[in-house]
């Protein structure tokens, strides 16, 4: 009877073994039919350009969904669609374009699937604007943000368009700005990038001066920008390299009838991306791996634990000897399957930061 009984619960607990071994495996790679969930739609990025126009110029307004399937399969957003909300004073002239999207494939690994909404408005009233978007999908809830435009008379100037961004300190940088002027026969005469590099304590800037806290100043050095041959109103030029993580940048606007017109401070961070990319990469593997090993490693301890609380079972002669070893064998498979489960959990949302992180080139 002994060996008998002693047969059957060993043969349990290699069945329990190898279910455990085969849970990890559907769970790590699930079959085509997981295809069909719901996507997460993380969030969604709303952006004007330029940001700062003159009265009457048109502003390009840009919405950009994110989207992210599963650890190892893809999953699906269905009728995925933006609504623009304008306040008064400002006008549509077009868009969304497209309009909806009737599905979305979510791509797996941990990379952000993108859909861009597109529109254009006109404002003729000097103000600042607040702008709201909401994209919705059928399956997957509703996302929102906003975006904030301004109308000005005189020199609009755009916020920096960076090339790389964040800047990089083994890189030239490249700056590109939207310039125009809405005052009849005034032209742009020259447009000019200041910048200081450090961190520091700064106010404002007035033209080629940054003042600081403490009523200090300093002479920011000065880059002329070039107007682009085929896009009227888009200035640029290239910097040097930072040899600072911090950099304090500005542009300054001359019109042709004698004025100045300065642009907002930016504070900008310069980052080392082939040592932050080499370290976000080791980061994301070990969050394919780890949670692997830790779960096998569960199984294997619990079984062993499962083998001494049968022990003194093994030895004992009745139904209740069974019962008691069967109760022992379900208890270790629940907590075996409860701990390889929150192991899951936690590596898919690792995963997927450090993913979506690797994919902005961080």
């Amino acid at each position: 009877m002994i060996g008998e009984t002693g047969n059957r619960l060993r043969c349990l607990i290699g069945i329990a073994f190898i279910a455990s071994i085969t849970l990890i495996l559907m769970v790590g790679m699930p079959s085509a039919s997981a295809g069909g969930e719901d996507a997460n739609l993380h969030s969604v990025q709303i952006s004007a350009t330029p940001s700062t126009q003159g009265v009457g110029g048109i502003v390009t307004v840009r919405a950009v969904a994110q989207l992210y399937g599963g650890c190892c399969y893809n999953l699906y957003a269905d009728d995925l669609t933006a609504e623009l909300t304008l306040p008064d004073g400002v006008i549509l002239l077009g868009g969304p374009s497209p309009e909806r999207y009737a599905s979305v494939t979510a791509q797996p690994g941990g990379v952000a699937t993108e859909r861009v909404f597109e529109w254009t408005v006109r404002s003729k009233a000097v103000g600042v604007y607040d702008l709201d978007v909401v994209v919705r999908s059928r399956n997957c809830g509703n996302v929102k943000d906003n975006v904030t435009l301004e109308y000005v008379e005189g020199a609009a100037i755009s916020e920096p368009a960076l090339f790389p961004d964040p800047p990089d300190m083994r890189m030239d940088l490249f700056v590109s700005v939207n310039v125009s002027i809405a005052i009849r026969d005034v032209t742009v005469v020259s447009v000019s990038v200041y910048t200081v590099e450090g961190a520091r304590e700064f106010v404002k800037a007035e033209n080629e001066t940054l003042i600081l806290e403490g009523n200090r100043s300093v002479a920011g050095t000065f880059t002329v920008l070039t107007e682009h041959e085929y896009q009227k109103g888009i200035w640029w030029t290239r910097l040097e390299p930072p040899d600072s993580e911090r950099i304090v940048l500005w542009v300054v606007v001359v019109g042709s009838d004698g004025k100045n017109t300065t642009s907002p401070v930016y504070s900008l961070r310069a980052i080392d991306r082939d040592r932050d990319y080499q370290e976000l990469r080791g980061l994301y593997m070990a969050s394919t791996f780890i949670p692997l090993l830790g779960a096998i490693a569960v199984i294997y301890v619990n079984n062993r634990l499962l083998a001494k609380r049968l022990e003194p079972i093994l030895i004992r002669r009745g139904r209740a000897s069974e019962i008691m070893a069967m109760r022992a064998m379900v208890f270790y498979a629940v907590l075996t399957i409860g701990v390889i489960m929150v192991l899951y959990a936690l590596s898919a949302g690792w995963f997927q930061e450090t993913g979506g992180l690797l994919q902005e080139g961080i």
